[in-house]
């Protein structure tokens, strides 16, 4: 997948910063928003969030269930389908705290959080792996 890395270690990598991002998404926009430094907050997340996914769930070396990867897809293409006010709002610099907190509260992001949490207790057969495999 990556120059220099076996394809078992870009796909624990992946999920490893995979899992920092979902973790991130399912915060409060308040939290989000420092957590990711205020600087272009919801395209950061959209992007961390939507780009591995769709990887780690067709990677022929994914240890995935059908229910997780499905659940994986579902969310990326959530992610993908935000309004553009939910990531750049009319007017505002997303790389200020008003433009990205603006962003965060479009209430396009609420249900996206619950996915997310939701996200995390599918995947805790795949996180305790994901766990074993940097000890």
């Amino acid at each position: 997948m990556t120059e220099g890395m076996s394809d078992e270690e870009w796909l624990e990598h992946a999920l490893f910063y995979f899992l920092k991002a979902l973790r991130v998404l399912e915060m409060n926009p308040e939290d989000q928003c420092e957590v990711m430094g205020n600087f272009n907050v919801a395209f950061e997340i959209q992007l961390d969030v939507s780009g591995p996914a769709v990887a780690m769930a067709a990677s022929p070396i994914s240890y995935f269930t059908e229910a997780q990867a499905a659940e994986l897809l579902r969310l990326a293409d959530a992610l993908k389908t935000l309004p553009e006010e939910a990531i750049f709002p009319k007017g505002l610099n997303v790389r200020s705290h008003e433009g990205s907190i603006t962003a965060m509260n479009h209430p396009s992001w609420a249900p996206l959080r619950i996915q997310a949490r939701d996200l995390l207790k599918v995947l805790e057969s795949a996180i305790q792996r994901n766990v074993a495999y940097f000890q």
